[in-house]
């Protein structure tokens, strides 16, 4: 699954969680006047969303100009609707939604993250976003490190929430984000016997291109508008951070 090809050279994606109208003592959380300023950034600097569909037929960047990227949403919050979508759409923007089965419709208290607990998207949400435009994926059905189960309870996650959502949407859902980005080859495996066709994670080795484990970069409060093009531009700063962000997802996991 892995080529031999530097996964700097792929197309970029960035990936939210929350976004709200205030300040939260929350790590996944920014709020709406900081992502508006972000996709206003994005957008005044030539920056345009791409679908998996098109990471699948052509994943590598082509030149050091090259704009495209992806926006990942992790979780399935009821935010994507009422915040998220609205500025999105102001700035042509697209994005995949990766939703956990079991919380659809409830409150997120899988997260020992949170301070504070907020809700998740409805089945109804689900299905409206899905006719406005938006990709969905799966993020397993109860956001479980997939690492710590058997096979066999790792793949009912998978295969179990990949089923759930193309009964609900009536179409194929072909892309996994990796819970807590936490995942191996095991794990790799197990994706595609599911039907699978793209991994995303926060992951250690970024040497090489791997469709099964394709790097995302989290958003967090703390990122400045330069710190979001060094990570579509794969700054080794910005690497850096990502490996103290990957133990940081990994203690998370295990909790």
């Amino acid at each position: 699954m892995a080529l031999d090809i530097p996964e700097n050279k792929v197309i970029p994606i960035l990936a939210y969680h929350k976004v709200t109208p205030g300040f939260r003592l929350d790590p996944d959380n920014i709020t709406i006047k900081k992502f508006h300023k972000q996709m206003e950034f994005l957008y005044n600097q030539g920056f345009y969303t791409v679908t998996g569909q098109d990471l699948i037929r052509q994943p590598f960047v082509l030149t050091a100009d090259d704009k495209r990227f992806l926006i990942s949403l992790d979780d399935g919050y009821c935010c994507i609707k009422d915040h998220i979508a609205p500025v999105l759409k102001k700035f042509g923007f697209k994005a995949i939604i990766f939703p956990i089965t079991h919380y659809i419709g409830k409150m997120n208290l899988w997260d020992t993250r949170s301070r504070g607990k907020v809700a998740h998207l409805s089945n109804t949400d689900l299905v409206k976003l899905g006719n406005e435009g938006f990709e969905i994926g799966s993020h397993t059905i109860n956001h479980y490190n997939l690492t710590n189960l058997s096979n066999s309870m790792a793949y009912k996650e998978l295969k179990g929430s990949k089923d759930f959502l193309e009964n609900l949407l009536g179409k194929q859902v072909y892309m996994i984000s990796y819970p807590f980005g936490q995942e191996t080859p095991r794990i790799q495996e197990l994706a595609l016997k599911a039907g699978y066709q793209i991994g995303i994670s926060i992951h250690k080795n970024t040497k090489s291109f791997n469709i099964m484990a394709i790097r995302s970069w989290g958003i967090y409060p703390w990122e400045s508008r330069a710190s979001i093009e060094g990570k579509l531009r794969d700054s080794a700063y910005e690497e850096f951070k990502l490996k103290f962000i990957h133990l940081g997802s990994a203690g998370a996991g295990l909790l």
